[in-house]
């Protein structure tokens, strides 16, 4: 029997004229492989330059998200068809992830907060406020259940995605968190800093477990 493999990729250009927001569907059975990439101008939808994509984790939920200046795109992965803009005054969108289960959307900002955005609506669900720089990065936990987002004030945090409350913050960094993730059981999280250095943390109680250091950029 031919094992079937299927592999979808959202993939993005910056600075704005035209950017690819869109993704590709590869399929491989046995040699055979085929690619499907949609190519759309940002500029069109008045948002500006793109600075971030994400693609849903669900596959019954095909849905690319990119973000850059005061809002976020939504696309049919399937189609490339635009289906949806999130937008609010002021969030200009630096990060932005998408639930495990394809309906909520997490953004990042230099407003200093995140935002928590209903898909099929388009919708604010809730404001996260807690950090007092841009919000860098953010991701969902494997479970869907909780947020965490990396700040230029040199710290991550973990908020309640029902509620909108703050639950762990994560502070060692000596310069911007610049990117973040969970461990695929959601005990750990690991962040990546303007400072060179990558660190694990206890996600209940805020421990650092351990620091990598040896790159000579920013991580």
């Amino acid at each position: 029997m031919i094992e079937k493999q299927r592999r979808r990729v959202a993939s993005f250009a910056c600075f704005g004229a035209a950017i690819l927001a869109a993704w590709a569907a590869l399929e491989t059975t046995g040699a055979r492989a085929e690619s499907t990439v949609v190519t759309v101008p940002l500029m069109r939808y008045g948002l500006g330059m793109l600075e971030c994509a994400a693609y849903s984790p669900n596959p019954d939920a095909p849905l690319v998200a990119t973000g850059g200046g005061i809002g976020v795109v939504l696309w049919d992965a399937q189609t490339g068809s635009h289906a949806r803009i999130l937008s609010a005054p002021r969030h200009y969108v630096f990060s932005v992830a998408v639930s495990p289960d394809g309906t909520k959307i997490l953004t990042g900002s230099w407003d200093n907060t995140a935002m928590l955005w209903d898909t099929a609506t388009g919708s604010v669900i809730r404001t996260l406020v807690g950090h007092s720089d841009s919000v860098d990065s953010v991701a969902f936990s494997p479970d869907g259940t909780k947020a965490l987002t990396g700040s230029g004030d040199m710290t991550a945090k973990i908020w309640d995605v029902a509620t909108g409350a703050e639950i762990q913050t994560f502070a060692g960094h000596t310069d911007r968190v610049r990117s973040v993730a969970f461990s695929l059981d959601g005990a750990k999280v690991l962040t990546g800093s303007f400072d060179k250095t990558a660190k694990l943390w206890n996600a209940t109680n805020g421990a650092e477990i351990r620091a990598f250091s040896g790159h000579t950029g920013c991580v």
